[in-house]
């Protein structure tokens, strides 16, 4: 969505890639410079926003003028200083050619220039969505209506994956599909957790609806949660509650005493939900990094079959089926309060690199869960509550994040291929807004607000955006470098490597020079002299072990004399181990605001050592 100021240039989990671009390595002798820190903002010259508009039946609206349109910065108005509209990739021609509208500079890629992320969130797709979502997507990249070459198909496991980068072809995208397809979905697993929950709690309800129950219940409280200090007393209830299969009564000390022992299971199950959805976000947020290598806007479809906003919810809604006038001693709200703002925050960075969210949904999460047969109308209550309840969390933080970032999130597609057909096209598609953004205000995150003069029409855009530091502006594009080769050169850098020699506890030390033209730089005055002040940032990740090993260097630099040469050598020592090493280093011009990105790979030790 922002745009630095002088920049001409194309996170980590443990991210495979198969290809790195490489440049030549040539060796050189080493000088150090003075070392200092910084304190600075990235300069934000246009806030750029994609905007869809559709009428009350969905159908895109074209032909609207820039006066048609209003745009909100953090609630002040602000003026639209670019406006196009693109069609098809290409930029249209205004009707009335006398009217003086400018054209943003970032609103004219053209189609080939547009692209498409797919990510598959195997840890949440079900084996039936992942094979029915696979065949329909590959058969949609199989009909030519998307360049393969602008198409990155990444996975999530455990970790994110490339499983077909930039730049392939037809037939290794199609093979990449392939792969997908046959590949085991961690969500039997998921679906397994989902299964256990539900019948701890149905047991335990059963238990207390039956006359002797103590043994079963610190049978499966245990199981589920370890031994707690509250089962010492789980022998009795005091009450002598209904048999099962009576018609939906309940006892009120029954409830009592099952909200009491269900608790530790509802705290042991939130926190797990947490702890995996936070996973997902960190690894959504790490794509969201490395993609802002990618000028212009990027479309991100995320395939999964649920993400939720509120850990636990679904266990706590079983409790409340079953005994509705416990509900407020359920919520669990410091941990959806934490959840949401991480989401937020998510959507926030991806809007600052111009990502638009599609979410695809196959299945719901509930769809599988037995039970039924035996359960008394209370049980039953509770079990539909679960069902539900799961699901919607479920949507609710693909919703999200789809709405935050401009995107849809579709649910129960029939015909994913035709899902996707009105994605490219939606890419392709869409009004082209910019605007200088006013002075710099209380904190880092913005809100944008758009809006129509037709109020009958409707409008998606991306709704927040977060500044960037310079430390965050330099990690993000020198990801793209290392993970996906965007590499881009301004500051005409070249990079040389000293002699590999043994160092300490099984490492290699590795003299990379860091050689600079000194007529590329930007001089400043200071303490008397002139001055140029970069920022140096190094990542080494290996190819076997995927050990992420990162350095910055800020450094003060003199101008040298005319009898000095004409090329800046910095060394920075790295201690690596053995293998593949793959390198990224990003120069930042901390005067001039430009920066360099370049990558290479360096055999650290025997070649063997990458198996």
């Amino acid at each position: 969505m922002q745009e630095p100021r002088n920049n001409r240039t194309r996170r980590p989990g443990a991210l495979l890639l198969s290809a790195v671009l490489a440049t030549s390595l040539t060796p050189g002798l080493a000088q150090t410079a003075p070392q200092t820190t910084f304190s600075e903002t990235v300069d934000v010259d246009l806030v750029n926003v994609e905007v869809w508009v559709t009428d009350s039946n969905g159908r895109p609206v074209p032909g609207l003028s820039k006066e048609a349109f209003s745009v909100v910065h953090d609630g002040a108005p602000v003026a639209i200083s670019h406006f196009s509209e693109m069609r098809e990739g290409v930029p249209q021609q205004l009707a009335e050619p006398t009217t003086p509208v400018e054209q943003a500079p970032q609103a004219s890629e053209l189609a080939s220039e547009r692209h498409l992320v797919v990510l598959f969130d195997l840890f949440r797709l079900t084996p039936a969505s992942q094979k029915r979502l696979v065949r329909d997507l590959r058969a949609f990249m199989s009909s030519g209506k998307f360049p393969a070459e602008h198409t990155l198909l990444l996975r999530l496991e455990n970790a994110l994956a490339v499983a077909a980068p930039f730049g392939s072809t037809a037939d290794e995208v199609d093979e990449a599909f392939e792969m997908l397809e046959k590949s085991e979905s961690s969500a039997v697993d998921l679906a397994a957790d989902h299964r256990q929950v539900l019948g701890s709690l149905q047991d335990l309800w059963t238990d207390l609806n039956r006359p002797s129950s103590s043994a079963s219940i610190r049978s499966i409280v245990g199981q589920v949660t370890g031994p707690t200090a509250s089962q010492g007393s789980a022998g009795t209830s005091g009450t002598e509650p209904g048999a099962p299969g009576s018609a939906g009564a309940f006892s009120g000390l029954a409830c009592e005493d099952f909200v009491d022992r269900a608790e530790p299971i509802l705290v042991r199950w939130s926190e797990k939900e947490r702890t995996d959805t936070i996973a997902t976000l960190d690894r959504l947020t790490d794509a969201a990094s490395f993609l802002s290598g990618l000028d212009g806007p990027k479309t991100l479809v995320y395939v999964s079959d649920g993400l939720g906003l509120a850990p636990g919810v679904a266990a706590t809604d079983f409790v409340r089926g079953v005994c509705p006038g416990y509900q407020t001693d359920l919520e669990i709200d410091t941990l959806s309060a934490e959840i949401s703002e991480s989401f937020y925050h998510l959507a926030r960075q991806m809007s600052s690199n111009r990502i638009t969210v599609y979410a695809l949904q196959s299945s719901d999460l509930g769809g599988d869960l037995g039970g039924g047969a035996g359960q008394n109308s209370a049980d039953r209550r509770g079990t539909r509550s679960f069902r539900r309840s799961l699901d919607t969390n479920a949507r609710r933080g693909l919703t999200l994040l789809a709405e935050q970032t401009g995107g849809r999130a579709i649910f129960g597609s029939k015909d994913h291929h035709e899902a996707m057909r009105t994605i490219a096209e939606e890419m392709g598609s869409h009004y082209s807004l910019a605007y200088p953004p006013p002075a710099a205000g209380a904190g880092p995150d913005h809100e944008v607000s758009v809006r129509l003069s037709d109020p009958s029409l409707e409008v998606r855009y991306r709704r927040s955006y977060s500044d960037k530091t310079p430390e965050q502006w330099l990690a993000e594009r020198l990801e793209s470098a290392l993970y996906l080769g965007m590499v881009s050169n301004p500051l005409s850098v070249r990079l040389g490597a000293g002699n590999i020699a043994p160092g300490d506890e099984n490492l290699f030390s590795l003299p990379l020079h860091v050689m600079v033209p000194v007529d590329r730089l930007a001089f400043a005055e200071r303490s008397g002299r002139p001055m140029a002040q970069l920022q140096i940032r190094v990542m080494a990740l290996n190819a076997g072990s995927r050990t992420l090993v990162i350095k910055n260097r800020p450094m003060l630099l003199p101008r040298p004399g005319a009898a000095s040469g004409e090329m800046f050598d910095l060394k920075l020592d790295l201690e690596l181990e053995e293998g593949r090493q793959m390198v990224a280093v990003g120069v930042r011009d901390q005067t001039s605001g430009e920066a360099s990105f370049v990558s290479t790979t360096i055999q650290v030790g025997s070649a063997d050592s990458d198996s």
